[in-house]
């Protein structure tokens, strides 16, 4: 069920809030791999987490069916706006 309303903009929020703190937190993380064992290990620990993000994305998404397609919407009479 989705979230509908003032449900689904705080939905929103939070996960931009969080994917910016995380995004943060992982710059210092990087930077810190940097100064110990260079650039190449920090590399290979990007690398890494991207491959291990996209292997659970893999796993654990959900497929959705592809949605109906929308009526479109009007703007003057016997004209659409989406219409080119």
């Amino acid at each position: 069920m989705a979230a509908e309303g003032g449900a689904q903009r705080a939905a929103f929020g939070l996960y931009f809030a969080i994917s910016y703190g995380i995004g943060s937190i992982w710059l210092a993380v990087t930077g810190l791999i940097i100064d110990r064992w260079g650039f190449h290990a920090s590399f290979l620990v990007m690398a890494g987490s991207f491959v291990a993000s996209a292997l659970v994305i893999a796993f654990f998404g959900t497929s959705r069916e592809s949605p109906e397609k929308p009526a479109p919407q009007r703007g003057a009479p016997g004209r659409d706006i989406l219409a080119t």
